[in-house]
């Protein structure tokens, strides 16, 4: 596997880290099924200590799901078990995950923003991944979000604090 570059999600770089598989083994969890099985070969294990960033998940050419974690990549998203790293989410995405790799033999992906910053007036780097994420969400309405899509309508359905303030007595 090599690095491979996405430039074009909303104005931010992207780098693909990792490809998901299905192991031989399940992860064996408390409250986890015995069909978990999803699991993520990454590109680098240099990478399990990406700090907060955005990610995106990819079946194939097509964007599934997006998201932000904020601590260390492995504390997100993966558990090991006898060196296998385990892609640990949510159902939505390991139900859909499975079945997309065992029924339709297609290419699941994790991409990560390589730069989720902003500078502010005064120099400071500020992270950004939510806000990427936002964005990313509210332009492509990846079918496994459920959190996010309403963004744009509940902007135009609210106030910001600093209006309401302004315009209270």
């Amino acid at each position: 596997m090599e690095f491979e570059f996405k430039k074009d999600i909303c104005g931010f770089d992207f780098v693909k880290i990792g490809e998901a598989y299905l192991a031989q083994e399940p992860l064996q969890a408390k409250g986890i099924s015995n069909n978990y099985k999803l699991a993520l070969k990454l590109i680098d294990n240099k990478l399990l200590k990406a700090e907060q960033s955005t990610y995106l998940v990819y079946e194939d050419d097509k964007l599934i799901y997006a998201g932000y974690y904020s601590g260390s990549f492995k504390k997100r998203w993966l558990r090991e078990q006898n060196n296998t790293f385990y892609f640990w989410h949510s159902d939505n995405i390991d139900n859909y995950c499975n079945k997309a790799l065992i029924e339709q033999n297609t290419n699941i992906t994790v991409w990560l923003s390589i730069s989720p910053y902003a500078t502010t007036s005064d120099g400071k780097n500020v992270n950004i991944s939510k806000l990427i994420e936002d964005e990313v969400i509210m332009t492509h309405k990846p079918e496994l979000n459920k959190v996010g899509i309403d963004l744009q309508n509940n902007k135009k359905n609210t106030l910001t604090v600093q209006k309401i303030l302004s315009e209270m007595p």
